[in-house]
């Protein structure tokens, strides 16, 4: 039995790029990314929608237009924004990894952002597959 997740949407964008290493050098990946917050626990996940899921369709639409780098332009189908809606997703699998992010330097005394600098965290990516879509959720579900 796959592992179920039901949270809130706290947002969600078609992600592409291409692959820079390995048999699929050069070779493009899309999928939905979503973050949803499971309200009980308090956690939020980093989920993925990958392409080639019946559903993928459903959610993300080719804008026929090209990008800086030559890549197909997709958005999300009118309609389809989750964003805080309560979801209930099946995860296929977990994958554990690193990811960059921009965190704030700041000078000695706290007073003031210098920089940002760019460093890599642990993350953990759930591949998810059966979105249901619940609605917006009751106040005293939140």
């Amino acid at each position: 039995m796959p592992h179920v997740l039901k949270g809130i949407v706290k947002g969600l964008r078609p992600v592409i790029g291409t692959y820079t290493e390995g048999d699929r050098k050069g070779q493009e990946w899309f999928f939905l990314s979503l973050e949803i917050h499971d309200t009980k626990w308090g956690e939020t996940y980093s989920c993925q929608l990958p392409a080639d899921d019946p559903q993928y369709k459903e959610f993300v639409k080719l804008t026929g237009q090209k990008d800086d780098k030559g890549q197909e332009v997709r958005e999300l189908v009118e309609g389809k924004d989750l964003k805080g809606h309560e979801v209930r997703v099946s995860i296929k699998r977990q994958t554990a990894g690193e990811r960059n992010v921009k965190q704030r330097v700041f000078k000695a005394n706290g007073d003031k952002n210098i920089s940002m600098e760019e460093q890599a965290v642990p993350t953990v990516r759930s591949q998810i597959t059966n979105i249901q879509d619940l609605g917006f959720p009751k106040d005293d579900d939140i």
